[in-house]
């Protein structure tokens, strides 16, 4: 007789199949041919126009990393009188309320009804536990996802980075036959571009224009990742950032774009191309710093600032360098030690036992800026972290230093404070009093992720 778990696990895949035949399940058009396709996109499926259960697998293995579940795990719990759903019931309902959370997007897409079934309750086979799998969604606030990484596929620096490779923009997007297509009010963005270069701000810096994400499967550790720069100047950020906060329209036009462009492998291609015809802007890394006993340093910016003024921020953050001539352009490991260096001043990298772990990556449109989200923790103590940001070459962009547990409750007080978009001007206090810059909501959700997945464990700790 067949266990409770093989009788839920077959229900299970059961009720997944007809799910995707009820999203497949189209209406033509008044006086369209019978089996005729649909006009435009259908969201991440097949070129086929169907969703199955091996796509949907994909879907749930790209979008929930946090599950730290491999490509083939998925597909095999997916394969009839194959592999059972997972033993642990955490992990079970993590799981489920993904394959459920996939589905209802992809009806959506459709145009059909979320899904009647609730798998969590279904199939969980005990009653669930309350949490949330994901606290917010990225893409809210600009922020589109490129790769992220775990514990069954880390990156590692000597064997996921790939050389960053310089190519000529103009050149690219004549090869791809694109074009420029972001700005709206060219007046207005020239405008903007001679302000900030009257204010000096013209330090050369790269751009990305191109990305390839190697998945081996069969071998998840040996992850690579390709970027593509072109040549910028810090003065076109700057002229960008201003330029979408001026035309919002012309972000939301830019965000609509992504959101419905092509799927590949849960990828969504669109969004390569709409990197490769914006105007250029920068990379940018954050790195959040614990301290020896796990507490996580928050850095208050001046009041005077340009731009941000009196925000605050989850450790490090800094832009990547245009390289000298006959150098390489930096990694994304080299930024986050300079990021360390300058902005923390942490010049021993045994200080933080070398040990970076990067947990995400993707574009932030609101700005046309590559975004890494890296975390490290320290040996130092909390007053010996603060003493070094004081003698740091950034101290001038720190004007208060303070510190907050990694919980769940101050991830969620930081995203609640970007409850109401991606814009600054609505950005809400937290009962601290403090507003946070939109980065710092995905840097706490990254941090908490890695730190209940292991990753933050450094490779040797005081005892």
């Amino acid at each position: 007789m067949p266990t409770l778990n093989a009788q839920l696990s077959a229900e299970f895949r059961d009720a997944v199949r007809d799910e995707c035949n009820r999203i497949n399940q189209r209406r033509p058009r008044p006086g369209a041919p019978k089996r005729q396709a649909p006009d435009g996109d259908f969201g991440p499926y097949s070129a086929a126009f169907t969703l199955n259960r091996t796509w949907l697998a994909q879907l749930v293995h790209e979008r929930h990393p946090a599950l730290g579940m491999s490509l083939e795990d998925i597909e095999l719990i997916f394969k009839p009188n194959c592999r059972l759903l997972p033993v642990d019931l955490d992990l079970r309902q993590r799981f489920l309320q993904a394959v459920e959370d996939e589905l209802s997007r992809c009806a959506k897409i459709a145009g059909k009804m979320a899904p009647t079934t609730d798998f969590t309750r279904a199939f969980l086979g005990a009653e669930p536990k309350t949490h949330q799998l994901s606290p917010f969604n990225p893409e809210d606030l600009g922020f589109f996802r490129i790769s992220t990484w775990n514990p069954a596929r880390p990156m590692i620096e000597d064997r996921n980075v790939a050389p960053v490779e310089i190519v000529d923009w103009a050149t690219e997007l004549t090869r791809h036959g694109q074009r420029e297509d972001w700005i709206r009010d060219h007046d207005l963005f020239d405008r903007l571009l001679a302000e900030a270069q009257a204010e000096g701000l013209g330090s050369p810096c790269p751009a990305l224009v191109g990305y390839e994400v190697d998945d081996r499967e069969q071998d998840p550790r040996s992850e690579q990742l390709h970027l593509k720069v072109s040549h910028s100047v810090y003065s076109r950020h700057v002229a960008l950032r201003n330029y979408m906060r001026a035309d919002k329209a012309a972000y939301e036009a830019v965000r609509n774009r992504i959101l419905n462009g092509k799927y590949t492998n849960g990828r969504q291609e669109g969004l390569r191309r709409i990197i490769r015809s914006a105007p250029r802007s920068n990379i940018a890394i954050n790195v959040t710093v614990q301290s020896r006993t796990g507490t996580l340093m928050v850095i208050g910016r001046p009041k005077g600032q340009r731009v941000w003024a009196d925000f605050h921020q989850a450790g490090a953050h800094e832009t990547m360098n245009w390289p000298a001539p006959q150098e390489a352009v930096e990694s994304w490991f080299k930024l986050a030690r300079r990021a360390l260096k300058e902005e923390i001043g942490l010049t021993d990298r045994s200080d933080y036992y070398d040990h970076i772990v990067f947990s995400w990556c993707g574009f932030y449109a609101l700005e046309a800026s590559a975004y890494f989200f890296a975390h490290v923790r320290t040996r130092l103590s909390e007053q010996q972290l603060v003493d070094a940001v004081r003698a740091s070459s950034g101290r001038i962009e720190a004007d208060t230093v303070a510190w907050i547990p990694v919980t769940a409750e101050s991830r969620d007080s930081v995203i609640d404070t970007w409850k109401a978009g991606p814009w600054e001007e609505d950005a809400e206090y937290d009962p601290a009093g403090r507003r946070w810059l939109p980065h710092s909501a995905l840097s706490l959700t990254e941090l908490l992720r890695v730190t209940e997945q292991g990753m933050m464990t450094p490779p040797e700790v005081d005892s």
